[in-house]
């Protein structure tokens, strides 16, 4: 076995009794015959040192073997050995507890072992460790912390030492955090477990700052490190950071847009839609139509609609993007009712300011052909919808400009309602020039 061994750990034993089996061993410290360490063939137990001094780093003993076979013969073999009894310690030159931080301690290892130390591990209770001999530590924050010390000799025997609430630091404490809305480029600022706080000055990274324990703020484009400032009714001052650091990007950018036509439309008459939405962000991921009709649709371009009543009908696009961001548009749509065009059956073209012209009482048509036949079948007028006059049809003239004669005619009128539907009537005029 080894020669140095660490207090509390198993006696690290190769037990080469020989004898006629059985054989039964029995292990001893220190002659203490009557306290039996173990009856294993190798102990397993570990050795605690008792009844250690102050300052006291090591013991030695003897570890006695006696084995005895069958046949009642006995052999008694010893070995002598040191235990290594480390003890974490040090000292410091902190108070108990202080009103305010920042507070610095300087830490001087005062541990003792039989072997020479050669790892120590300080954990500060705020976050901070390390590895020196002598460190120090800076508590930024209030709050109690505990402390904590543990060391390895050269042997590799370790003890530790752990002061519970050991600095308690005063002034106003919490946890200023946010919450950041990607689409909109928001973010929500709040304190969670607020304690002794007066006042805050928020810091917004951008030479903004606020007052207020919560609050919403939109950013523009670029990267920003916020922090607050604490303050009791002491006038303690404690700063807090924030993180991680907001970077704000175009990454919605979203414009949901689109035209229909025709609109207004007549009923059952198909409106098809044109998509027209853009982004300057995150590339659309997702098209959802709404056409008010029952009829919805998932295509970036959908196939045309009908409305079957005469109502306003709400055709709504949402699209969307990988980061879930969204945007909408909505278009009423007008249905028509239906239309016949009221025609007269006779007019004067005598320029007397009365009845002069063949005329639409409304401007039903968004595109037309009007064709005058005479009673034998010859075309004597013929023109197409005249967008700066749309409700003439004919002033009693061929297309050469003379007048017509007396009589009956039969006209066409063909064209495409402003609904977007097909329009084609016949009919008899009659001309009185008199």
């Amino acid at each position: 076995m080894d020669n140095i061994v660490c207090n509390g750990e198993v006696l690290n034993t190769d037990n080469l009794s020989v004898g006629v089996s059985p054989v039964n061993y029995q292990w001893y410290i220190d002659n203490t015959i009557g306290d039996t360490l173990s009856t294993d063939f190798n102990p397993n137990e570990p050795y605690i040192e008792q009844n250690v001094a102050p300052g006291q780093t090591s013991a030695i003993h003897n570890l006695i073997l006696i084995a005895e076979d069958i046949n009642g013969c006995k052999d008694t073999v010893s070995i002598s050995f040191t235990t290594s009894i480390p003890n974490a310690n040090f000292t410091e030159n902190l108070p108990n507890s202080v009103p305010c931080p920042p507070i610095t301690g300087a830490y001087l290892d005062a541990s003792t072992s039989y072997g020479t130390i050669n790892t120590w591990l300080w954990d500060f209770g705020n976050g901070n460790q390390s590895g020196l001999q002598n460190p120090s530590n800076t508590y930024f924050f209030p709050g109690s912390y505990d402390l904590s010390l543990s060391i390895t000799d050269q042997y590799g025997c370790q003890d530790d030492t752990l002061f519970n609430d050991y600095i308690i630091v005063g002034g106003p404490s919490g946890n200023p955090q946010y919450n950041y809305d990607v689409c909109t480029q928001t973010a929500s600022f709040f304190i969670t477990d607020q304690n002794n706080i007066s006042s805050v000055v928020w810091n917004l990274g951008n030479g903004t700052t606020q007052s207020n324990l919560s609050f919403d703020y939109v950013y523009n484009i670029g990267t920003y490190s916020p922090s607050v400032i604490l303050t009791d009714a002491a006038g303690c001052n404690v700063p807090y950071p924030i993180n991680p650091q907001i970077v704000v990007t175009n990454s919605n950018g979203l414009n949901a847009n689109f035209s229909a036509a025709p609109n207004p439309v007549d009923i059952n008459t198909a409106v098809t839609v044109l998509n027209q939405s853009s982004t300057s962000g995150s590339p659309i991921t997702s098209w959802s139509w709404d056409f008010g009709n029952g009829t919805t649709s998932n295509l970036q371009n959908p196939p045309s609609t009908t409305f079957p009543l005469v109502n306003p009908y709400t055709i709504s696009l949402t699209i969307g993007n990988a980061l879930g961001c969204s945007s909408t548009y909505s278009l009423i749509i007008n249905v028509n009712p239906d239309i016949v065009p009221i025609l007269p059956n006779v007019f004067t073209p005598n320029e007397d300011g009365i009845n002069d012209i063949f005329a639409l009482d409304s401007d039903y048509f968004s595109s037309y052909v009007f064709t005058a036949l005479n009673r034998w079948g010859n075309v004597v007028f013929e023109k197409d919808r005249d967008p700066s006059f749309p409700l003439f049809l004919w002033n009693g003239k061929t297309n050469g400009g003379e007048n017509c004669s007396d009589g009956v005619y039969f006209y066409r009128l063909k064209g495409l309602l402003t609904g977007g539907t097909e329009f084609d009537k016949t009919g008899y005029i009659t001309l009185v020039n008199q």
